[in-house]
């Protein structure tokens, strides 16, 4: 499986390299969503224009991006589908490559965050 990323997500196997689906990488920010100009036109969800680390597992794409109001979150998708299955705040915006693995059974999320690493564990 192939991710795409460049303001989006995406997957397409490598063997069909069709793609399964694609979304845009984050929300679209409050500023852009708010101005005069688009008042009365639904936009959609245009991303947050920003590129976040991705990391796959074995049936998810974790990203991080930002919400609408500019909150750090990571992102889990369903790597098939590209649903969104949960999102949660992290504590700062990372903008370098992220790393999983399990130990006991339970997935970890390593992330840089400013010039801190910050682990996090996904729910059992």
């Amino acid at each position: 499986m192939h991710i795409i990323s460049r303001y989006s997500c995406g997957a397409r196997p490598l063997v069909s390299g069709e793609h399964l689906w694609m979304i845009p990488a984050g929300y679209t920010p409050d500023r852009i969503r708010d101005l005069p100009a688009l008042a009365g036109v639904d936009i959609g969800n245009t991303g947050s224009g920003a590129v976040g680390p991705m990391v796959v597992t074995g049936n998810m794409l974790i990203y991080g991006n930002v919400t609408g109001d500019g909150a750090p979150h990571l992102f889990a998708l369903d790597k098939m589908t590209g649903e969104e299955l949960a999102r949660v705040e992290a504590p700062a915006i990372s903008r370098y490559d992220m790393s999983s693995w399990v130990f006991e059974g339970r997935q970890y999320v390593i992330l840089q965050t400013g010039s801190s690493l910050t682990a996090m564990a996904l729910p059992e």
